[in-house]
């Protein structure tokens, strides 16, 4: 499965893939709404976590076929 997938595999990787994201995004978004924004330096804070958070995104969302499997292990 590491090498050659099956286009059923593909297609089957592909509704893990945007499943992973999406429960991602919803922890995330759940994370933003139970913070209390109450002085400047919390503003900064929460912009320093996205900006990471972004990155992490980035790296663990990346749709090769070669990096699917990490990304179900730590995603679904």
């Amino acid at each position: 499965m590491f090498g050659n997938w099956t286009k059923k595999e593909k297609k089957i990787a592909k509704k893990a893939f945007e499943l992973a994201r999406s429960r991602a995004y919803k922890k995330l978004i759940d994370t933003i709404n139970s913070k209390v924004i109450k002085t400047q330096d919390d503003i900064w804070e929460l912009r320093d976590a996205l900006n990471k958070k972004a990155k992490d995104f980035d790296d663990d969302f990346d749709y090769r076929y070669s990096r699917l499997p990490l990304l179900f292990v730590l995603y679904i």
